[in-house]
């Protein structure tokens, strides 16, 4: 296996980096995390650290849980650290996964991405939890129509009833697995990734989409973060 990874503040009007990301390794087995700080709101930067560092304590002190027991144990922990940094609401997104015998376990919640390259195609395993996709894919309807359709519906700190989502997919050692906040999914496009990613190492690859997010042309109005896995 082989991976990169970058963590950004990029060059929009954020003054710090909302961000958080995390990967530990325990024998054959390994974690990976992503936190995007839910922007708009006091704390993100807080809200993000303290969710990537629950979910890592979590992992470590919990190894002989199944792996979806160990997302959602650790989601809810950070949860409910997060209510408690202030009275103020504060939150993240997050999307994790374990990697074990082959299997990618897979948990999310918000608009932070997984994605699975196989076989030079790209697909969505996390599904964002917005008011646009809630619209798509479950037909939620909501009473105020003037909604932003990008506004958030989950994230972590948002209320009590958390409820992340979770999926597991069998990988082949051609696979990839790209995990990345809202900062490289919103402005590179999906071929330019497939591209990028399947004719470059990891660590090129990391060095090839930042060097585009900072162009000109984009100038990464967002803090971007990411891992690229290679299996």
């Amino acid at each position: 296996m082989d991976f990169s990874f970058i963590t950004h503040q990029g060059l929009g009007k954020y003054t710090n980096n909302q961000d958080s990301i995390g990967h530990l390794e325990l024998g054959d087995t390994k974690l990976f995390i992503v936190c995007d700080g839910v922007g708009g709101l006091p704390y993100g930067e807080q809200s993000s650290a303290c969710a990537v560092n629950n979910i890592i304590n979590t992992f470590k002190s919990s190894s002989n849980l199944p792996s979806n027991n160990i997302l959602k144990n650790a989601f809810l922990k950070s949860n409910t650290e997060i209510r408690n940094l202030s009275a103020t609401p504060s939150g993240t997104t997050v999307v994790a996964v374990i990697l074990q015998n082959n299997i990618a376990w897979c948990s999310w919640v918000g608009d932070s991405r997984i994605y699975h390259l196989k076989n030079q195609k790209i697909s969505w395993i996390s599904k964002d939890h917005n008011v646009l996709y809630d619209l798509i894919n479950k037909g939620n309807l909501y009473n105020n129509i003037s909604l932003n359709p990008n506004a958030l519906t989950r994230y972590l700190g948002k209320n009590n009833h958390l409820q992340p989502d979770f999926h597991n997919l069998k990988l082949m050692k051609t696979d990839y697995l790209l995990l990345c906040s809202d900062g490289l999914s919103d402005f590179i496009d999906e071929s330019i990734l497939i591209n990028t990613i399947y004719n470059n190492s990891p660590k090129n690859a990391t060095s090839i989409l930042k060097e585009m997010l900072l162009s000109n042309r984009i100038q990464a109005p967002d803090n971007f973060s990411w891992y690229i896995i290679k299996v």
